[in-house]
């Protein structure tokens, strides 16, 4: 069975993307650093290093390396992370493994490490894999909150039918049929018409 990468094959794309990104590495300037920036370089990507972990980033930079040592001096760059949208890949860098480290790296949303001393082998998997999974999650998320926001307007639609079908004695299809006209009359969605019929009764008080 023939393994090779087929054109338009999504890991072939990956590779493609992750040799154009700008990678970030927050680790004091010593050779793990330095084996580390070269590796990631002869990948294709843009990198430079940091350290102390900064108060900011850089928009396009879309993946970060962070040193954990189960210290609490990372605690501010995860949080600024973890806030920006769209939110940045996170690979750990941890050296050795202690409840606490795991713990912050657990806790920062890491999608995949590297390990101390900085080997080149595995080096472009984990970048790979970790960027996948979190273009998955954000799709995932995207779909969650479309489909959160329908939710929404499915209720106010529901409000909206109660509303008309007391105040006009109407059954629940010709409400229905009186917000989907007035919505297709406005060239607005049922929703934002029902928003409104919604927000005209709270402030009548009916």
């Amino acid at each position: 069975m023939s393994t090779a990468i087929r054109r338009g094959d999504p890991v072939l794309k990956s590779l493609r993307d992750i040799r154009r990104m700008r990678v970030l590495i927050v680790h004091p300037r010593d050779r793990d650093c330095d084996d580390l920036s070269a590796q990631v370089k002869r990948i294709g990507c843009q990198v430079e290093s940091t350290w102390p972990p900064p108060s900011s980033i850089p928009d396009d930079v879309e993946i970060v390396f962070i040193l954990f040592r189960g210290q609490k001096d990372t605690a501010g760059l995860t949080r600024l992370l973890q806030s920006r949208v769209p939110r940045p890949t996170i690979i750990g860098i941890v050296e050795f493994e202690s409840p606490t480290a795991i713990e912050d790296v657990v806790g920062a949303g890491t999608l995949s490490i590297v390990t101390k001393p900085i080997r080149g082998f595995g080096l472009l998997t984990s970048m790979v894999i970790a960027h996948d999974l979190n273009a998955s999650t954000r799709a995932m998320q995207t779909r969650i909150t479309k489909l959160e926001s329908r939710l929404v307007g499915i209720k106010r639609i529901e409000q909206a039918k109660s509303i008309l079908m007391l105040r006009n004695r109407i059954s629940e299809q010709e409400a229905y049929e009186k917000i989907r006209l007035q919505a297709m009359k406005q060239r607005v969605s049922m929703e934002s018409i029902s928003s409104s019929i919604v927000s005209t009764n709270d402030m009548l008080g009916q």
